[in-house]
């Protein structure tokens, strides 16, 4: 055997240059390929290992985002370390709900893909959008993947792997489109019953000072509006999506992950789902462990448009904070609690401010509120809250109390979609049914004018 795997000496590859042979070595289809010509013999060996390594910068170029200062040795072996774990998940799949030893450095490797995309220089695609080629390996991945992005959701009894969620919804940015990407990340009557749960029983921040997303209510809003657009039989979203030119469809992260809080794009498309009230009663008895009702999963549509000129910039009510908290603390201060500031004046600081104006039922109305940033989620950087109010004005720009509709969410890293939850909000926040009519919302960047439009008055 060990006479099998030394490099001949004899083989008409020795008598090819390192160049040619390099060359060749770039045509082969798999890795397997690549280990199968480096053993031919000593010529073919040195195109893959030899000439410090350039190969493998080569080839770490053509498949991942490039760091140009990385060693070649360090860009050979991050190679073969992804492409050893990408297809022991594709191959053995997730059994262990991301908590088996191996399949926790699979996920390691999927959020370094994450981490490390548009690092230099970057493609387009035939649509002329930007993309990564760690995207692209991503795509593959799930596509190739048994259940990555199909991973049942564990019993009550046993914890989810968060840090899984994180990078299930990083990925599903990825899946709007595609015949092989069709299917649901999430039996779609979980993701139902779980979007329709009250704020409650399932608030959209959690932990310590509510600065940790919940991750497992964003995956299931994300699943709850993915199944509308991509799935041609439910005779919901579909044919509207397929209406849209390619940028106005949802997508995924164009420029490196960031800290902190950051503009968004101007330009916004969005949606919105409720329930009757009956309706709502008897899903969240559902998702409580009552009996299943088929009138239950009953569910009405409706776009939410909004537009923004930037014509009004009101003031922040204390009306409008008592009922949306939007100036709480999210990330740990830079400074102690003794100091003479405020923790409203720290959030200002680093807080960018939201303001839009449209049109509903042929009444004009407003929207007011905030992002704030968060830190990062299980290691992904990017993560924001955003808050805001629709709202109506009197003719003195004062606003009126009577006819409140609040929004919160989470802007996903890369700042191209929010996902979140909508709730009637004129009532008295003390009210023990302050929050309950509610439903989930969806916002997503677009590249052309938007019937929908979020603007800040942060100067970019």
């Amino acid at each position: 055997m060990a006479y099998l795997n030394r490099p001949s000496s004899s083989t008409a590859f020795n008598k090819l240059p390192i160049e040619l042979n390099k060359e060749i070595a770039h045509y082969l289809e798999s890795d397997e390929d690549i280990c199968n010509f480096r053993l031919i013999c000593q010529a073919t060996h040195d195109a893959i290992d030899g000439d410090n390594g350039s190969f493998w910068r080569a080839i770490y170029r053509e498949t991942y985002a490039y760091v140009a200062a990385s060693s070649n040795d360090f860009l050979k072996k991050d190679y073969q370390c992804r492409r050893k774990y990408l297809n022991w998940g594709v191959i053995h799949g997730f059994s262990k709900h991301g908590n088996d030893r191996v399949e926790v450095k699979v996920i390691q490797v999927i959020k370094s893909l994450i981490l490390d995309s548009y690092q230099g220089q970057h493609g387009h695609d035939e649509f002329d959008r930007p993309r990564c080629p760690n995207q692209e390996q991503l795509t593959k991945f799930i596509c190739d993947s048994k259940n990555f992005l199909g991973i049942k959701p564990q019993s009550s009894s046993s914890k989810p792997n968060l840090a899984l969620i994180a990078v299930q919804i990083m990925c599903a940015q990825l899946m709007f489109e595609g015949d092989d990407l069709t299917y649901d990340i999430i039996a779609f009557d979980i993701s139902q019953r779980a979007v329709y749960a009250s704020m409650k029983h399932a608030p959209m921040f959690v932990g310590p000072g509510k600065s940790m997303v919940n991750m497992e209510w964003t995956l299931h809003c994300l699943n709850f509006f993915r199944h509308h657009m991509v799935k041609e039989e439910v005779q919901s979203l579909f044919h509207l999506m397929s209406q849209l030119e390619p940028g106005d469809k949802p997508s995924a992260w164009r420029e490196p992950l960031r800290n902190g809080c950051y503009p968004l794009s101007r330009n916004w498309k969005g949606t919105y789902a409720y329930l009757e009230a009956e309706e709502l009663t008897r899903i969240r008895k559902t998702a409580k462990g009552g009996r299943r009702n088929q009138k239950a999963d009953d569910y009405l549509y409706m776009d939410k448009n909004v537009e923004s000129d930037g014509q009004i910039q009101l003031s922040w009510p204390q009306s409008l904070e008592s009922r949306l908290n939007s100036l709480r603390e999210t990330m740990p201060p830079k400074q102690s609690k003794a100091q003479h500031r405020g923790a409203a004046s720290r959030v200002r600081d680093q807080s960018i401010r939201l303001s839009g104006h449209g049109l509903d039922a042929d009444d004009d109305f407003f929207a007011s509120g905030w992002l704030n940033p968060l830190i990062p989620q299980y290691g992904i950087p990017g993560w924001q809250r955003v808050t805001f109010m629709k709202h109506f004005v009197n003719d003195l720009d004062n606003v009126l109390n009577d006819d409140l509709w609040a929004y919160e969410g989470v802007v996903l890293p890369g700042g191209r979609m929010m996902f979140g939850r909508w709730w009637y909000a004129s009532i008295d926040p003390a009210d023990p049914h302050y929050g309950d009519n509610s439903g989930p919302f969806m916002l997503w960047a677009v590249d052309s004018d938007p019937n929908l439009e979020v603007v800040s008055d942060y100067d970019n």
